[in-house]
């Protein structure tokens, strides 16, 4: 299976459950991963054949700094169904993480990951 990969992808937020994260914000990692099949913009070396990073990354910044969501599962949703709005997608993994977050303890990240596929 063919793939666009987005890795550690870094912005901040003021998303969470906590008054503290909405008020003081965090900084997000995010990693997207979409099924496409490229083999049509691999043979024709031309944009239009494939999923254009840029605006998925476009996409994934405007999320992760805009409104408040109390959920990273919201997020993480909202960027891969719009991964999903492009014919050649076939299923989109998001995984979004919170690296810096106030548990009591030491932890590399907290996060989710879904993964959405065409119907």
């Amino acid at each position: 299976m063919d793939k666009i990969l987005l890795c550690g992808l870094q912005f901040f937020g003021t998303h969470g459950c906590h008054p503290a994260e909405n008020d003081l914000g965090q900084m997000f990692v995010v990693d997207i991963e979409i099924d496409a099949e490229l083999g049509r913009a691999a043979n024709s070396d031309d944009l239009n054949d494939t999923l254009n990073y840029v605006e998925i990354y476009g996409f994934a910044k405007a999320t992760i700094e805009g409104p408040r969501a109390a959920l990273l599962e919201h997020l993480a949703a909202r960027i891969g169904d719009f991964a999903l709005q492009n014919p050649i997608a076939i299923a989109a993994r998001v995984k979004i993480k919170k690296p810096h977050v106030a548990v009591g303890g030491v932890v590399g990240f907290l996060g989710v990951e879904i993964e959405r596929r065409r119907n």
